[in-house]
């Protein structure tokens, strides 16, 4: 069985604001905490949305995490969320949308709505692109395509299951993905191919 683990979800402004030696520490940490590591692909997500990269800076950042990661870790793949964006369209057309780009769901009397698009200035919103990255990562096209041409190295981003690592207050984000995932009327995804660690 194939797996890919995230660790060190990281913000375009966190590098440019605190360096890559915050972020090192978090990887660092993020490293420790996973048990199998070995045996899986070890990617790293860069939130460059809505203030996207360019490709020479893509590279260059890339290199920087590279170097910066602690000893005795690696790398295997660095993806960037303004790819997922360019998909999020095909996501909507898979799930029932009221009008407004809400997404609403029905569950043991309660009714929930998460915004997967701002009205203004008409961006993505992060359950979205998060959903969209999770389908690149389980290798569901179109979503596999575009983000894995944006991304640098050399490992899969396609896996049989697949492991987030995050800090704990992005379990709410992530509890709205898991919906979106559960409410897509297809492709059909198992969710017990998707497994998180928050920290």
């Amino acid at each position: 069985m194939t797996q890919s683990v995230e660790l060190a979800h990281v913000y375009r402004a966190e590098l440019e604001r605190d360096g890559f030696g915050v972020w090192a520490q978090r990887f660092n940490d993020d490293w420790l905490s996973i048990p199998g590591k070995n045996h899986a692909d070890i990617l790293v997500f860069v939130d460059d949305y809505p203030e996207v990269y360019t490709p020479d800076e893509k590279r260059e950042v890339a290199e920087l995490l590279r170097r910066r990661a602690p000893v005795g870790t690696r790398i295997d793949l660095i993806a960037f969320e303004s790819s997922c964006a360019a998909v999020a369209d095909e996501l909507c057309a898979m799930l029932a949308l009221e009008p407004g780009h809400w997404f609403t769901t029905n569950g043991q009397g309660r009714r929930s709505a998460t915004l997967l698009k701002k009205d203004e200035p008409g961006l993505w919103m992060c359950p979205a692109l998060s959903a969209v990255w999770t389908l690149a990562r389980l290798g569901v096209e179109p979503y596999h395509e575009a983000v894995r041409g944006e991304a640098i190295g050399s490992g899969d981003l396609a896996a049989n299951e697949i492991l987030t690592v995050l800090p704990v207050n992005y379990i709410a984000n992530e509890a709205d993905v898991v919906e979106i995932l559960r409410q897509l009327r297809k492709p059909r995804v198992s969710l017990s191919r998707v497994k998180y660690l928050f920290t």
